[in-house]
């Protein structure tokens, strides 16, 4: 079921009037994964559509509520859309065309497809591959349990929605595509050696190969707990054995890096899925596919299943691609819109930061992060890396029995638990994750959060001022935490 949006009120409107508007706005053209439940007005993520200011989010990793910059830059642009002026109106398909065209220019190449989602990405580059390799397909996903939910089906050509029929898209129900898995950690939950990772993509790429099918290996730059799989040296020597049947899918859709590093994955050929909705806090539901230049002329008569078509929006896509296709479910997605709207001013808001700024404050997060866990006597589940690696923006503490208890703390962290004090804050970590026997919580930093901090040293305040807000929100998360487990039964 898509969720649609509404009219705007006019400016002499209650400013209420015109928040409510937008934020129906905001959720429109979503999914169950935007739904609010009627009594409490939360999605499945916890998260209320319109800002959040009184709640503090470390949950990055999953989704956070839209943050006032990106509530500022949809509402501009919801005015724009609904203005009763002609002169300032802005019309659909340039609206579409410059979100594309921003979303693309802060990576620096290739062009941008709109997804909901990275396992919404996942089809797209499969009806790509599908159609530009003309033969049976065998997928490959590395780090099944460390990617979106749904991608290992959506891999398949299939439904991922739990309210979706069973099955394979229509269009797709007869076409041979057969999934394989590769894992990142060993059944302990330790990380596996990179290069056994490798190895495993390659042979099975090659045995695929050797049946004379096309192969999609997936690449996971950064995963839900901050891992890497596949390298990109082992993809480039891959898909140079067979650049007609191998296709690499960069999975960026945590998108923890400089924009230069997708960029680069572009420029090798590959197919990137990113989002706005993780690391830049966009709204939840905010994703794209990135299409490198080199596959553009593979794609002249390209056709979307018409399964695939019903799911999107006749501008979510490049012209190129969508002459040949028809069956799509709207024009224009505007709530996808407006939520990449939100998530490109945090893009463009991080891409003023100083480079070294902005790696200077995630390093000082995960120490601030990992000495207060460790203080409230709670166990890290893997080692913190050094260097100015941005997956050290995701820590992951293990969380005490099954995964229903794990998801019940997560969400008991995000109630009040008490009526004052850090007991009766809300904070939102990463949903629970399986790491081996374990279950973890991930605690995340944010761009929205090192931007903020950024404008603040840029105005005259020493770095450590800066830093303290976000030190004092760690502590009082973790306090909470350890309230939570010592009442516990």
């Amino acid at each position: 079921m898509l969720l649609t949006a509404t009219r705007t009120p006019a400016p002499g409107e209650p400013r209420r009037a015109r928040d409510a508007s937008l934020a129906a706005a905001l959720v429109s053209g979503g999914d169950e994964r935007l739904a609010a439940d009627p009594v409490s007005g939360r999605n499945r993520y916890g998260l209320t559509a319109p800002p959040a200011p009184d709640e503090t989010f470390f949950s990055s990793s999953t989704a956070s509520a839209i943050a006032p910059r990106g509530w500022r830059a949809a509402a501009t642009a919801w005015r724009r859309l609904s203005s009763d002026d002609p002169r300032e109106r802005q019309n659909f398909p340039a609206w579409f065309e410059d979100i594309r065209r921003r979303i693309a220019a802060f990576t620096g190449a290739g062009e941008a497809i709109l997804t909901a989602s990275g396992a919404d990405a996942e089809l797209v580059a499969l009806a790509i591959a599908d159609d530009a390799a003309a033969r049976p397909l065998t997928n490959i996903v590395v780090g099944p349990g460390e990617t979106g939910r749904g991608v290992p089906l959506a891999a398949g050509g299939l439904h991922f929605q739990s309210s979706a029929p069973r099955g394979r898209l229509s269009g797709w129900e007869d076409h041979d595509i057969a999934v394989e898995t590769v894992e990142i950690r060993n059944p302990d939950g330790s990380a596996r050696p990179a290069g056994a990772v490798d190895a495993e993509v390659r042979a099975r790429a090659e045995a695929a190969l050797a049946e004379n099918r096309a192969v999609i290996a997936h690449l996971l730059d950064v995963s839900k707990t901050g891992l890497s799989g596949f390298s990109r040296a082992a993809a480039l020597d891959l898909r140079a054995r067979a650049p007609e049947k191998i296709f690499v899918l960069a999975d960026c859709c945590q998108m923890r890096g400089p924009p230069s590093r997708v960029g680069e994955l572009l420029d090798c050929g590959f197919l990137v899925a990113v989002t706005g909705s993780k690391f830049f806090c966009g709204p939840p539901l905010c994703g794209a596919l990135l299409l490198p230049e080199i596959l553009r002329a593979r794609l002249k008569n390209f056709r979307l299943p018409e399964g695939l078509a019903a799911q999107t929006a006749l501008y979510d896509w490049p012209a190129f691609l969508r002459a040949g296709s028809e069956g799509f479910a709207s024009h224009a997605n505007i709530g996808l819109g407006l939520r990449w709207e939100a998530a490109l001013a945090e893009m463009e808001s991080f891409a003023a930061v100083p480079p070294a700024l902005a790696e200077n404050i995630a390093r000082d997060f995960r120490m601030l992060a990992v000495e207060r866990a460790r203080r409230a006597g709670l166990r890290l589940l893997d080692e913190p890396s050094e260097g100015s690696d941005w997956a050290r923006t995701i820590l992951s503490i293990a969380a005490p029995g099954s995964a229903e208890q794990a998801a019940g703390l997560q969400r008991a962290l995000r109630r009040p638990a008490g009526a004052w004090g850090n007991a009766a804050r809300i904070f939102h970590v990463g949903q629970a994750v399986a790491v081996g026997p374990d279950q973890a919580l991930r605690v995340c930093l944010g761009a929205p959060t090192i931007s903020d901090i950024a404008a603040l040293h840029a105005s005259g305040v020493p770095f450590e001022r800066a830093l303290a807000p976000l030190a004092a929100d760690l502590s009082a998360l973790f306090a909470k935490w350890t309230f939570l487990l010592n009442a516990r039964p």
